[in-house]
């Protein structure tokens, strides 16, 4: 009898090693992502030596197997085994039902499944591990101009240079135009011309003279120009009615060594009557006074012709009285007191530059003025190859410009002059440009 009890407990312990392992490779099998049971031992019953009945056990333990939509299994364990024959043993129900296989649609935040973190501009990437996602944290956001991407550093036509960039910047300078420059018509049929400006599709706004000026006086008839020697020493006059200048270059003479040694001193200019006018010795020796008109002359010493004519006196600013031509060629009135004049303009503080001051021949410079003034001065720009001068008035038109000159041969000078229009007083700066010689052709 203890022997029969000793295999008994053996063929126990053996029967359920065996369970366990059973048990052990179903839940290895559901660790894996494939289709796996789950192995459930759900009954167990004895035989009683033979004598017990198994057979309720096992039909319970089947119906509850189907309810759960599993696989029912009956196993036979012996007992109480002597060589082949058993006279005891149980009776072990298993029932396998279906494992699923977790993905990362079904569980997202498995290990391994991919993850992301965001924050309201950037985005990172990554995988769960833990539960946890491992992905780097985005950078923080940059909060840009409100501007960025309109258009910026727009010119005068209307042509963007950039964009708006994040920190406010402008992705590019102020695009150049020839807008605004100083342009020159096409000649009527006596050569004049009229100035203008281009506009932003590179047209002149001035247009062609009309012809019936070539019977006329030039359009500029009375502006400033200047005559100048080799060594940059000018005379100021007038342009006539032909376009030339009122006054010759001063003598060459002067090169060496500066003006006259009597210049200011007092001079004056007869007619052949011998009536003269009063005036001053200029730099060049020339005498500023001009001659009385010959009309003045009368024959045999008596009263001038013109003796009853109206005539006017002018004060500096302009005022004048109306009176009669006398026997001795003088008018009746004085000119009105200086009293009755207004207080003049404020002096403008001219400037005029070149963008070089000393070029090959041929070569062209760009010029620039300013009057830094909003008085309204009568200005003019004027210099060899300006024809006509720049006219402008810096209370309409603007106090400051610009414009190419012609190619330049020998020294010039370019002028910006200005004058007080109530009182006449000429302010004037000038600029010289050198040249030093043509570009040889080898």
């Amino acid at each position: 009898m203890t022997k029969l009890f000793s295999v008994n407990c053996v063929l126990n312990v053996i029967a359920i090693l065996f369970v366990a392992m059973g048990l052990i490779i179903m839940w290895m099998l559901t660790q894996q992502n494939v289709e796996a049971y789950h192995l459930d031992q759900i009954d167990s019953c004895n035989d009683n030596f033979g004598y017990g009945d198994c057979s309720l056990n096992e039909a319970n333990a089947s119906a509850a197997c189907a309810a759960a939509g599993g696989s029912f299994a009956s196993s036979y364990i012996p007992q109480m085994c002597e060589g082949t024959t058993c006279s005891s043993g149980f009776f072990l129900y298993t029932c396998s039902v279906p494992h699923p296989v977790e993905t990362c649609a079904t569980n997202p935040s498995m290990d391994g499944c991919p993850c992301t973190k965001a924050n309201a501009c950037n985005t990172t990437s990554g995988s769960y591990s833990g539960g946890i996602c491992a992905a780097p944290e985005p950078e923080a956001c940059v909060i840009c101009d409100a501007n960025m991407g309109s258009i910026c550093n727009v010119n005068a036509c209307g042509v963007a240079g950039g964009t708006v960039q994040c920190d406010g910047s402008c992705s590019g300078g102020v695009p150049y135009t020839s807008a605004g420059n100083y342009c020159e018509s096409g000649a009527n049929s006596c050569g004049m011309t009229n100035g203008g400006s281009l506009d932003c599709s590179g047209n002149c706004s001035a247009s062609v003279p009309s012809d019936a000026f070539c019977s006329a006086c030039v359009a500029y008839e009375g502006t400033p120009c200047s005559a100048s020697n080799s060594c940059g020493m000018s005379n100021d006059g007038l342009y006539q009615c032909d376009g030339s200048c009122s006054v010759g270059a001063p003598s060459e003479a002067l090169c060496g060594g500066g003006c006259v040694v009597n210049e200011g001193e007092a001079c004056s200019a007869s007619n052949s009557c011998g009536m003269t006018n009063g005036g001053t010795i200029l730099c060049s020796g020339a005498c500023s006074a001009v001659a009385p008109s010959e009309a003045l002359c009368g024959g045999g010493g008596g009263c001038v012709v013109n003796e009853g004519n109206a005539c006017t006196r002018t004060n500096s600013c302009g005022q004048s009285n109306t009176g009669a031509i006398e026997c001795d060629g003088s008018c009746s009135v004085s000119a009105p007191a200086e009293s009755g004049c207004p207080a003049p303009l404020p002096p403008p503080s001219l400037s005029i530059n070149a963008d070089r001051t000393n070029v090959r021949k041929g070569e062209t410079v760009r010029i620039s003025w300013d009057a830094n003034t909003t008085e309204p001065y009568d200005c003019v720009v004027f210099g060899p190859g300006i024809a006509p001068p720049i006219t402008f008035n810096p209370s309409s038109d603007g106090d400051a410009g610009a414009r190419d000159s012609a190619p330049i041969n020998a020294k010039s000078v370019f002028t910006l002059q200005c004058t007080e229009p109530v009182y006449g007083t000429v302010y004037s700066d000038s600029v010289s440009v050198e040249t030093t010689g043509g570009i040889e052709e080898i």
